[in-house]
């Protein structure tokens, strides 16, 4: 029969994890003794086997997902101890994490003993109370929409009707702005030989009549005064009428 602590000893010698006294004594032991070299060369062929085969598949997020209930569970046994030990129950807690969660629970328990009783309540009257509160409050709401007549609901309907569409006709047809004033005046020119260019005055601003009425454009501070008359050359022929320009 194979000693345990020799196969012991001979995964240990495969593995170098013997000292150089306990290595000695393992090779002197499998020199003398054919059955313990039989047992050796098992190891390796079992150990050169295992090497040989792929790394195993691992569920991590299975894994994880067991690691996190066995913590779970244990942390919940652990605080049903707890509360039973402080409801006086015979219940023994070897865990060291267990004290500071005892004196928590403990303190919660002298607190709650510490509130005055909690107050009775009839339920069946507040639920009544309730019920009547809310039908109270419905029959309000029905009552008020009652008093309405059918005619201002019918009338204010009408009106709304009618303003959307004078509205709609007033976009439709209302008059545009009338455009700002602006007068250009040419006068036509001066008498003068047929053979050179004729000279016009232009007089560029607003009418006379629209300075008097003081109809000055909304722009008119926004841009610099120019001159009133300004003589130009035309190529017009002499004594052909310059038209008198104005937009209004």
């Amino acid at each position: 029969m194979i000693d345990d602590r020799l196969e012991y000893a001979i995964t240990q010698y495969l593995d170098g994890e013997l000292t150089p006294t306990e290595r000695a004594q393992l090779e002197a032991r499998l020199a003398a003794d054919p059955q313990a070299m039989r047992l050796l060369d098992q190891h390796r062929k079992l150990q050169e086997a295992l090497r040989g085969l792929p790394p195993p598949r691992v569920a991590w997020d299975a894994l994880a997902e067991a690691t996190s209930s066995a913590i779970a569970a244990e942390e919940d046994s652990l605080e049903r101890a707890v509360v039973a030990q402080v409801d006086g129950e015979p219940t023994e807690i070897d865990d060291p994490a267990a004290e500071p969660l005892l004196r928590q629970h403990r303190k919660l328990a002298c607190l709650l003993r510490s509130m005055p009783p909690v107050p009775q309540v009839r339920w069946d009257a507040l639920a009544k109370h309730i019920s009547r509160a809310v039908a109270r409050q419905q029959r309000q709401q029905v009552r008020r929409a009652l008093m309405q007549p059918v005619w201002v609901r019918r009338a204010t309907v009408a009106l709304a009707a009618c303003a959307a569409i004078g509205l709609g006709l007033w976009a439709m047809f209302r008059t545009p702005p009338a455009p700002p004033v602006q007068v250009a005046i040419v006068q036509g020119p001066a008498p003068q030989a047929a053979d050179g260019p004729a000279l016009a005055e232009i007089s560029i601003g607003p009418s006379p009549r629209a300075l008097q009425e003081g109809r000055l454009p909304d722009h008119a501070d926004l841009v610099l005064e120019t001159p009133r008359y300004s003589t130009i050359a035309t190529a017009r022929p002499t004594g052909q009428d310059i038209f008198w320009l104005a937009a209004q």
